[in-house]
């Protein structure tokens, strides 16, 4: 009887003993669960990447962004449903206009989400956390994409300026309107929102010889202040296990209230 006890007692006395169980399963994102949602995303599906952050409102509530294997990314949440809209695609197979063509079906390789959850703490005012997410995603293809987490298709497209696919994507730590993109080519490019022709990168620079870069990853090392500026870095992994880190230049790390309200005004 006594073993029994120590059994059934999930640890409240010495001695006793505590069973595994099991408490999680898997979470479902994109459309809904059944037949519709298995439909809708063609059959069996890969992920290739993912972006986690807080559920819009505040709260402990997380949402998450997948990059999936057929150009589109699908988003889902830890608790409860998803916000709307829970998929984004590039274009809209229905439009009788420019996006008439089908979607591309090249996967989506990188994910990165704004820092700047709202684009009014970048200029140090009050936040609101309803405002929507500025989240990129770049494509096998070559292209990046623009979305807004409040719209499902994407509000920019930039193609034909990689040689190859596109590896990595990542926003600036700094200023909320740049982006920076790296292809199988080793060369990173830099893009400007706000720039005379958004479309053409502001800057380019080719890396690497023989070997690849398979990774870009951004960091801020130091507080600015009067006396300690800070400094923004550029991580650049190699397929050879090497790591490159380069110090961006000012003009790609400062940011102006003029900037801000001009890309808010622009995504408005």
């Amino acid at each position: 009887e006594a073993e029994d006890a120590a059994m059934a007692d999930v640890g409240l006395r010495f001695g006793s003993r505590v069973r595994v169980t099991r408490a999680a399963a898997g979470i479902e994102y994109g459309p809904g669960p059944g037949p519709k949602r298995k439909e809708a995303l063609g059959g069996a599906m890969r992920a290739y990447g993912m972006c986690v952050a807080e559920t819009p409102g505040g709260g402990a509530g997380v949402e998450f962004f997948v990059a999936d294997d057929r150009g589109r990314v699908l988003r889902g949440a830890r608790y409860g449903a998803a916000p709307l809209p829970r998929a984004f695609s590039v274009c809209d197979a229905l439009d009788a206009g420019s996006a008439a063509a089908p979607p591309p079906r090249l996967a989506t390789t990188s994910l990165d989400l704004n820092p700047a959850t709202t684009l009014l703490s970048a200029a140090g005012r009050a936040e609101s956390s309803s405002a929507p997410r500025l989240l990129l995603a770049a494509h096998e293809g070559g292209a990046v994409a623009l979305y807004r987490s409040d719209r499902s298709l994407a509000l920019r497209r930039w193609d034909g300026f990689a040689t190859g696919s596109v590896v990595a994507v990542r926003w600036s730590l700094a200023r909320p309107s740049l982006f920076f993109a790296l292809d199988d080519a080793c060369v990173v490019f830099a893009f400007d929102l706000l720039a005379a022709d958004p479309a053409a990168p502001a800057h380019f620079e080719a890396f690497g010889a023989k070997e690849k870069i398979v990774s870009l990853e951004l960091a801020a090392a130091g507080a600015p202040g009067r006396d300690e500026p800070g400094q923004h870095l550029m991580c650049l992994g190699y397929d050879d296990g090497r790591v490159d880190v380069h110090a961006i230049a000012p003009e790609f790390a400062r940011v102006t209230p003029e900037e801000v309200r001009a890309l808010e005004a622009m995504l408005a």
